[in-house]
C-alpha cells in the first residue's frame, strides 16, 4: 500500500494547526498588506475587486 497512510503518514492525523505568526521571520507580502490593513485576511476584497474589473 502506498499513500499518505504509510508509515509515518497516519501521525499527522494528530498534529495540531499551524500558528500564524509564532516565527519571527514571517510577514506579509507588500501586494497584501493594505488588504490585511483594512481587516480582510481571507481575500474578500480582493475578489470583489476582480469581480468589478471584470464586469466593466
Amino acid at each position: 500500500m502506498v499513500g499518505t497512510w504509510r508509515d509515518f503518514g497516519k501521525l499527522f492525523l494528530l498534529r495540531g494547526r499551524r500558528v500564524v505568526g509564532r516565527d519571527a521571520s514571517e510577514r506579509v507580502h507588500e501586494a497584501a498588506q493594505a488588504y490585511v490593513a483594512a481587516g480582510d485576511s481571507k481575500g474578500e476584497l480582493f475578489e470583489a475587486k476582480e469581480k468589478a474589473l471584470r464586469s466593466q
